[in-house]
């Protein structure tokens, strides 16, 4: 049901798109593509084939024969245009002809992906009509969402789908600045190891970053805005984790220690009361398996090391306390500030290869995510 109501909703979105591009009606219309030899003959063609092949959209099939039908049409036409040169207004028109036919034609010719991204490349290296630059990526990261919903189950897809929102959240002209961009970097994660392409994830944060500081009204926000994205980037699933700073003893803190360890990492403070609430879960799950390799480090998160020193005693914490007061001149920065916490407890699980397993554990969550690291093979 998504598939056919998402790529109905497509089809709409870029006929408005398309029918915008010219508000004339073209009076002669050629007998066919290759007798059309200017601007107006080509534009009256193409719209007379576009208008139809969509007369009729109601069912999957009539859905399925505009994309067999009209895409070929639409990418011959955009191309003859481009190649005439002409004003900036033609330009556009035979650009974005040609971008919504490749957009269609992924559905029949997936493979014209890369096209759609050699004509991504080459808008920007012309530096003309940014916002379809922008489009060329939504539509390469729409297919690649429709590749991932075919690789997994409807249920999982489903539920990537609902959490994302990307539809909504992902280009400059449907981008909410309110949006989960978290989401979108999740979803983003889960395509680049379906697509086994590492890069794509860092391409989508860059894009997410650049389009939060653009819209960003003053440098603390935009600063703010970067530092929250790419915290969140370092801390998801799967990428490497290390930690710096002093003890609250004073001591210099060397992660080299936990090498080839299961760690559980929680900021925390002493003033906060869900922190304080879970710390007694946190010290009984590493009574239990600190025998078997488990390690835990707790970091004070905006709080003083005085108030540190008394939550450990008062709580009979047995592991190390990183203080970030004490480490506040280390040139690496804080370590809440490079994975972009600004919510306690914040806790993560890392593998024994030094990459995150799991995070936002709590409770429950955060005893089975520990007890699966230690289950004999």
């Amino acid at each position: 049901m998504f598939k056919q109501t998402v790529l109905f909703g497509l089809v709409i979105g870029c006929m408005v798109t398309f029918n915008a591009l010219s508000s004339e009606k073209m009076k002669t219309v050629p007998a066919s593509l290759e007798e059309a030899t200017t601007f107006e003959e080509i534009q009256a063609f193409v719209e007379q084939a576009f208008a139809k092949v969509r007369e009729n959209l109601k069912t999957l099939e009539d859905q399925e024969r505009f994309f067999e039908t009209y895409p070929p049409i639409g990418i011959e036409g955009g191309r003859k245009i481009i190649a005439l040169g002409g004003d900036e207004e033609s330009l556009e028109y035979g650009y974005g002809i040609l971008l919504a036919a490749l957009h269609w034609s992924l559905r029949k010719h997936p493979e014209n992906a890369k096209e759609i991204e050699k004509l991504g490349e080459e808008l920007n290296k012309i530096g003309k009509f940014p916002d379809m630059v922008e489009n060329t990526k939504f539509y390469l990261f729409y297919h690649r969402c429709r590749l991932l919903s075919d690789a997994v189950s409807q249920d999982e897809f489903d539920a990537i789908k609902k959490e994302a929102k990307y539809l909504a959240t992902l280009t400059q002209s449907q981008f909410s600045t309110s949006g989960p961009m978290e989401k979108v970097l999740d979803l983003a994660q889960k395509i680049s190891i379906a697509d086994e392409n590492p890069r794509f994830l860092d391409d989508v944060l860059e894009e997410l970053i650049r389009f939060r500081i653009e819209t960003a009204d003053t440098p603390e926000k935009k600063e703010a805005r970067e530092v929250h994205l790419r915290g969140y980037f370092r801390r998801m699933v799967g990428s490497p984790f290390e930690l710096w700073g002093k003890t609250v003893d004073g001591n210099d803190f060397n992660w080299d220690d936990y090498k080839d360890k299961v760690v559980l990492i929680e900021f925390t403070a002493s003033w906060c009361g869900p922190c304080r609430g879970e710390m007694p879960n946190i010290v009984e799950v590493y009574n239990q398996y600190h025998g078997k390799g488990l390690e835990v480090v707790s970091i004070g998160y905006e709080d003083t090391t005085d108030n540190l020193k008394k939550m450990i005693e008062e709580d009979k914490v047995p592991f190390t306390m990183v203080s970030e007061e004490l480490s506040k001149d280390d040139p690496r920065g804080l370590p809440s500030g490079y994975y972009g916490v600004d919510g306690i407890p914040e806790i993560f699980l890392i593998g024994k290869d030094g990459r995150i397993i799991a995070t936002g554990l709590r409770g429950a969550t955060l005893r089975d995510a520990v007890e699966k690291q230690f289950i004999d093979p």
